[in-house]
This record gives C-alpha cells, structure tokens and sequence, in this order.
C-alpha cells in the first residue's frame, strides 16, 4: 500500500510545553451528554429504533379523531414508559463514565515541565511535557519512549487496556540512547 503523502507537518518541542501552541490538554472524556444536551440528544438516539418510531406513529394517529382506533393514553403511556426508562440507563450510565473519567483525569504523574520536576494530574499534562513513568504503571497519555532506566532503551509494554492482549510488547526508544542524558538532573535540560 502506497504512503499518503501528507501538506501537515507538526513540530513537537521535547521539554518545553510553553512552545507547542495549538494543541489540547490530555482531559479524558467518554460522556456522550452534557446537561444541556441530555434530552435532545437521548431522544434523537432512541428514535433511531424502527419500534419507537413505529409507537410514535400509532401515537400520532390515534391522536386524529378520524384514524383513532382506541383512546390516546393507552398509545402514550406505553412509549413515554420506554423513552423514561431508556433515558434513565443511559443517564445512568453516563455518570458511571463520568466518574471513570473524573479518577482518570486526576491520576497523578511526575512531569518534567520546562526544566522543573511536579508531581500534577494527568489530565494537566501538555504536548512536550516529558513524563516519568516506573514499573507497572498506566501510560497517562500518547508517549514516545526516550530513555529507560537500564539504559539500553528497551521497554517491555502492556497493551491490555488496549487491545485486550496481555503479553508484553517490546519497545524500542525512539532515539539513540547516547543522545538522552542519563539521570535526572541531566534530563531536566535535554531539549
């Protein structure tokens, strides 16, 4: 298959955020609603069910005098019962993905941020901020590897979470290891 050619280039400054301009922070959000979309949103979906569009059809109907075959309630109440109880699960279950994103989003993490070393939560982290990640630990955000701390900079990775694979993958830093400083003081200024 052939390489697409791309007119977007993208330069990344390593250990100094405050020079990558047009990018967003590393906030996770799997929520489908907000507050003021619920209703609106909730309803375009569950009409996308051919059975509620047809019970809304027998709703319309038997609201005209002239096709009304038995009395409105008894078409209404059955599809509000549905539409309620449908909006409820999915409300529900919207909270539950807030919640999940909300412990995600504040997971703490030791940055490397313009020469200085702070403990944030993940969800502060920002395009160029080096990372220090120990063993067993979650990947806060989308990373290239640029040192370990064997030094022959070979990571072993889980991408279970992922993928659902729970064998370790071997990784290779993008770089040479003789161009990253080792230790920390040194990598504080390695741009």
């Amino acid at each position: 298959m052939p390489a697409v050619a791309s007119d977007f280039e993208r330069t990344v400054y390593a250990n100094a955020s405050h020079r990558n301009t047009h990018t967003t922070d590393n906030r996770v959000s799997t929520t489908k609603y907000e507050w003021w979309n619920f209703i609106f949103k909730n309803l375009w979906e569950q009409f996308q069910h051919v059975t509620n569009i047809f019970f809304l059809i027998v709703v319309v109907f038997n609201l005209l005098p002239t096709t009304q075959v038995f009395t409105p309630i008894t078409s209404i109440v059955p599809l509000a019962t549905v539409l309620t109880i449908g909006a409820v699960r999915e409300g529900l279950e919207d909270r539950a993905r807030r919640k999940a994103d909300n412990v995600a989003n504040s997971s703490p993490v030791i940055v490397i941020r313009d020469g200085e070393t702070e403990t944030m939560h993940s969800a502060e982290l920002r395009v160029g901020d080096l990372i220090m990640v120990s063993r067993d630990e979650e990947v806060p955000a989308d990373a290239v590897i640029i040192a370990t701390a064997k030094g022959d900079g070979v990571a072993f990775i889980s991408t279970a979470n992922l993928d659902g694979e729970a064998a370790p993958k071997r990784r290779v830093c993008a770089l040479s290891q003789d161009s990253v400083p080792r230790g920390l003081p040194r990598l504080r200024n390695w741009k």
